[in-house]
């Protein structure tokens, strides 16, 4: 059996790390690996991933001081040595037979990268998301057959559901940006995307996310957001011009791209840690932006909540005056949610 590296990011989980790693120490595959990396974590959560490893020797914990979810990854990518790479997060956990399940059919099809599907787990109830269209294919069948789907469905963009040739990895030196995060993840999925040859989608689901959870590495905002998207923006658009007839997944790509820059703009006039010159500089730097407008004009969205209407005619209004009447909206509208 072929070994497989599970990479956990470990920050302050200490409430829900055990979980996560039960679940991956109780996978019916047991030809594995491991990997915990303590970003400086300030609670015990650096102390039970010890206990843990102390238990089975499968397990290896790697402390270091914090440097960001990014880096914790790469420190991961850097002491992984299975065939195939996987992302958990701390607070989330994987169905018993999903690593086996996934190496079975990795090996038989000699992918760079299979994509599966995961359940989103809420207060709410838990919520199945799997892709209904099954592909084994090159890179242009993907693009052809999956892409727009699977970027709007957040399929893509997450790297917690994939299982990942480690070797495809090394040879195109790709790594998560350390510089961002937000959008350091998506990043990272572009590359795959940019660089990959074999895919397989699979129609199932093994991963359990937990939203809003405490230990959770959701990131918190920074004035560099908006940076962070335009850099994934950039590296995404390199993949869909590697094919012809795109026409309709450039205008996906932009419809995405449009309505996670609002987003980004929702979210500096809501914070009340920004002054208001800072909400008008950051709103002039997504409004002013070349790309941000091509994008904004070019797609037709259909959204009732005027914030949206407001945000793609940002050149022909002042920032003051968007500033002063999306401050005045965002109590009327539901906000969309990262």
């Amino acid at each position: 059996m072929d070994l497989v590296s599970v990479i956990i990011p470990v920050y302050n989980a200490e409430a829900v790390i055990e979980r996560c790693v039960n679940s991956i120490l109780g996978q019916t595959y047991k030809n594995l690996e491991l990997i915990l990396v303590d970003d400086g974590s300030k609670d015990r959560s650096a102390d039970i991933c010890e206990f843990m490893a102390g238990k089975d020797n499968r397990v290896t914990v790697i402390s270091k001081e914090n440097g960001g979810v990014s880096h914790a990854r790469n420190v991961g990518i850097q002491n992984a040595s299975g065939k195939y790479v996987m992302f958990v997060d701390a607070d989330d956990r994987l169905e018993d037979n999903a690593i086996s399940r996934l190496v079975d059919i990795a090996d038989k099809r000699d992918v760079d990268v299979l994509y599966f599907g995961f359940w989103l787990e809420k207060e709410s109830g838990s919520f199945l998301s799997i892709q209904d269209t099954m592909l084994e294919g090159n890179a242009e069948d993907f693009f052809k057959k999956c892409f727009s789907k699977m970027l709007h469905s957040d399929h893509i963009n997450p790297p917690w559901n994939k299982l990942i040739n480690r070797d495809f990895l090394i040879r195109n030196n790709i790594r998560f940006n350390e510089k961002y995060s937000i959008c350091e993840d998506m990043a990272f999925n572009a590359e795959l995307l940019l660089n990959g040859n074999t895919v397989y989608v699979l129609g199932e689901a093994f991963y359990h996310y937990y939203y809003g959870q405490t230990g959770s590495l959701v990131s918190t905002f920074r004035k560099d957001n908006f940076e962070a998207l335009l850099h994934y923006y950039r590296i995404i658009q390199k993949y869909v011009a590697r094919f012809a007839d795109n026409a309709p997944e450039i205008e996906s790509l932009q419809s995405f791209f449009t309505v996670r820059s609002i987003r980004i703009a929702q979210n500096i006039i809501r914070n009340q840690d920004l002054t208001t010159k800072e909400k008008k500089e950051l709103l002039k730097e997504i409004s002013k932006n070349d790309e941000f407008r091509s994008a904004s004009r070019a797609i037709h969205l259909k959204i009732k909540d005027e914030i949206y209407k407001i945000f793609l005619f940002l050149g022909s209004y002042p920032s003051l005056k968007l500033f002063n009447f999306a401050s005045r909206l965002k109590h009327k509208f539901v906000l969309i949610k990262h």
